[in-house]
Protein backbone atom coordinates (compact mmCIF):
# COMPACT_ATOMS: atom_id res chain seq x y z
CA UNK A 1 0.00 0.00 0.00
CA UNK A 2 1.31 3.29 -1.16
CA UNK A 3 0.94 6.52 1.17
CA UNK A 4 1.00 9.94 0.49
CA UNK A 5 3.00 10.20 4.08
CA UNK A 6 5.49 8.54 5.59
CA UNK A 7 3.95 5.68 7.82
CA UNK A 8 7.00 5.65 9.83
CA UNK A 9 7.69 9.69 10.43
CA UNK A 10 4.21 9.74 11.62
CA UNK A 11 5.08 7.23 14.19
CA UNK A 12 8.18 9.05 15.11
CA UNK A 13 6.62 12.19 15.34
CA UNK A 14 3.33 11.30 17.70
CA UNK A 15 6.24 9.80 20.20
CA UNK A 16 7.86 13.86 20.42
CA UNK A 17 4.17 15.10 20.36
CA UNK A 18 3.35 12.59 22.94
CA UNK A 19 6.57 13.94 25.26
CA UNK A 20 5.79 17.61 24.35
CA UNK A 21 2.55 17.14 26.13
CA UNK A 22 4.05 15.16 28.86
CA UNK A 23 5.77 17.74 29.81
CA UNK A 24 3.70 20.75 28.91
CA UNK A 25 6.71 22.47 26.54
CA UNK A 26 6.41 24.18 23.34
CA UNK A 27 8.24 22.58 20.26
CA UNK A 28 9.36 22.77 16.42
CA UNK A 29 10.13 19.70 15.19
CA UNK A 30 11.40 18.60 11.51
CA UNK A 31 11.60 15.37 10.54
CA UNK A 32 12.67 13.77 7.03
CA UNK A 33 13.47 10.28 5.38
CA UNK A 34 13.91 10.67 1.85
CA UNK A 35 11.16 11.71 -0.16
CA UNK A 36 8.94 12.72 2.73
CA UNK A 37 9.04 14.90 5.68
CA UNK A 38 7.11 15.43 8.74
CA UNK A 39 6.91 18.58 10.65
CA UNK A 40 5.15 19.81 14.45
CA UNK A 41 4.69 23.10 15.39
CA UNK A 42 3.40 22.78 19.53
CA UNK A 43 3.30 26.19 20.04
CA UNK A 44 0.02 25.49 22.68
CA UNK A 45 1.54 24.36 25.81
CA UNK A 46 -0.76 25.14 28.99
CA UNK A 47 1.00 28.40 29.75
CA UNK A 48 1.02 29.84 26.07
CA UNK A 49 -1.45 32.42 24.29
CA UNK A 50 -1.36 30.87 21.68
CA UNK A 51 -3.61 29.06 19.74
CA UNK A 52 -3.18 26.92 16.19
CA UNK A 53 -5.64 26.20 13.37
CA UNK A 54 -5.30 24.61 10.40
CA UNK A 55 -7.54 25.66 7.65
CA UNK A 56 -7.78 25.61 4.00
CA UNK A 57 -5.64 28.47 3.90
CA UNK A 58 -2.92 27.03 5.76
CA UNK A 59 -1.50 27.62 9.25
CA UNK A 60 -2.77 30.08 11.14
CA UNK A 61 -2.16 31.14 14.66
CA UNK A 62 -4.65 33.64 17.36
CA UNK A 63 -3.40 34.90 20.24
CA UNK A 64 -5.67 35.69 23.07
CA UNK A 65 -4.72 37.65 26.47
CA UNK A 66 -8.24 39.41 27.45
CA UNK A 67 -7.80 40.17 31.29
CA UNK A 68 -10.85 38.32 31.97
CA UNK A 69 -9.08 35.26 30.59
CA UNK A 70 -7.08 35.83 33.96
CA UNK A 71 -9.67 36.01 36.55
CA UNK A 72 -8.51 40.25 36.29
CA UNK A 73 -5.22 39.05 37.66
CA UNK A 74 -3.21 41.97 35.59
CA UNK A 75 -0.22 39.79 37.22
CA UNK A 76 -1.27 36.79 35.74
CA UNK A 77 -1.95 38.15 32.56
CA UNK A 78 2.02 39.71 32.09
CA UNK A 79 3.63 36.68 32.75
CA UNK A 80 1.66 34.83 30.43
CA UNK A 81 2.22 37.67 28.15
CA UNK A 82 5.81 37.74 29.00
CA UNK A 83 5.96 33.47 28.05
CA UNK A 84 4.37 33.90 25.37
CA UNK A 85 6.68 36.51 23.77
CA UNK A 86 9.36 34.49 24.58
CA UNK A 87 8.57 31.59 22.78
CA UNK A 88 7.82 33.29 20.27
CA UNK A 89 11.19 35.51 20.52
CA UNK A 90 13.21 32.20 20.66
CA UNK A 91 11.62 30.32 17.73
CA UNK A 92 12.15 33.24 15.57
CA UNK A 93 15.87 33.85 16.61
CA UNK A 94 16.38 29.90 16.03
CA UNK A 95 14.17 29.55 12.76
CA UNK A 96 16.03 32.38 11.06
CA UNK A 97 19.41 31.11 12.48
CA UNK A 98 18.20 27.48 11.03
CA UNK A 99 16.80 28.91 7.86
CA UNK A 100 19.81 30.75 6.78
CA UNK A 101 22.40 27.86 7.74
CA UNK A 102 19.97 25.64 5.71
CA UNK A 103 19.43 28.32 2.59
CA UNK A 104 23.21 28.97 2.29
CA UNK A 105 24.30 24.69 2.53
CA UNK A 106 21.41 24.35 -0.24
CA UNK A 107 22.73 26.74 -2.48
CA UNK A 108 26.56 25.43 -2.34
CA UNK A 109 25.04 22.36 -2.98
CA UNK A 110 23.38 22.81 -5.55
CA UNK A 111 26.77 24.71 -7.25
CA UNK A 112 28.67 21.51 -6.60
CA UNK A 113 26.20 18.61 -7.22
CA UNK A 114 24.40 17.85 -10.64
CA UNK A 115 21.46 16.63 -8.63
CA UNK A 116 17.70 17.34 -8.88
CA UNK A 117 16.12 17.52 -5.27
CA UNK A 118 13.05 15.33 -6.55
CA UNK A 119 9.75 16.04 -5.68
CA UNK A 120 8.66 15.46 -1.42
CA UNK A 121 5.70 15.03 0.55
CA UNK A 122 5.54 17.55 3.79
CA UNK A 123 2.84 16.53 5.73
CA UNK A 124 1.89 18.35 9.24
CA UNK A 125 1.72 15.83 11.81
CA UNK A 126 -2.15 15.41 12.28
CA UNK A 127 -3.47 11.53 12.73
CA UNK A 128 -4.33 10.15 9.33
Amino acid sequence: MEFDYSPKLKEAMAEIKAILTKHDIAGHVLLHEPGFSEYLLAISPSWSLLKQHIDGDGVGVQIRSKLEDFGCDVEAQHRANEATVNLVHHFAKMLMMDAGIFAGLYDKLEDHWDIETGVGVHTPHRDH
